[in-house]
């Protein structure tokens, strides 16, 4: 939507990421950044043509402070099913099944990665 935009209107096209809350774990606690494109108007007001369910009326969008480009790959599985499951969470129906892929069990290592990570850059902080 955003490349059409700026190719018939000629709005600059913003590369970011949007944000959103993940309303499954504690308020304020988890979120998830996904790529997306926008536009700017003239003066720099952002603008945002894409068409979103009820569910989503506001969208935190943050501009990428470098391009990083799009890569073409091929999903694994995890990939995929997880693809499939955003797009269902943000664009179809909020209360769909986490697929058996992407269950607890898969995800337990990274997410204790993510755990220790974020402690020691608290701590490396509070120093």
């Amino acid at each position: 939507n955003a490349e059409l935009i700026e190719h018939v209107f000629c709005y600059r096209l913003v590369k970011g990421w949007a944000i959103f809350e993940r309303l499954d774990e504690p308020v304020g606690c988890a979120f998830v950044a996904v790529r997306f494109w926008w536009n700017a108007l003239a003066d720099g007001t952002w603008i945002d043509f894409t068409p979103r369910p009820d569910h989503l009326p506001v969208v935190l969008l943050a501009e990428a402070a470098t391009h990083y480009p799009k890569v073409k790959s091929k999903f694994s599985k995890l990939e995929a099913d997880l693809a499939a499951y955003m797009a269902q969470k943000m664009f179809g129906d909020p209360d769909s099944v986490v697929p058996v892929s992407m269950s607890h069990h898969r995800v337990r290592a990274p997410k204790q990665e993510l755990v220790r990570a974020n402690r020691e850059a608290n701590e490396a902080c509070a120093e």
